[in-house]
């Protein structure tokens, strides 16, 4: 059970860092449009 919960949490970690990888990126991308 607990390892199983330890599993979910990994997955969702890593999850959240591609996400906030897209969001970055797509804060770059309005940045370099604003300064255009």
């Amino acid at each position: 059970m607990i390892a199983e919960l330890e599993d979910v949490s990994n997955d969702l970690g890593e999850k959240k860092a591609k996400i906030d990888r897209i969001i970055q990126a797509l804060m770059m991308e309005e940045n370099a449009d604003a300064a255009e």
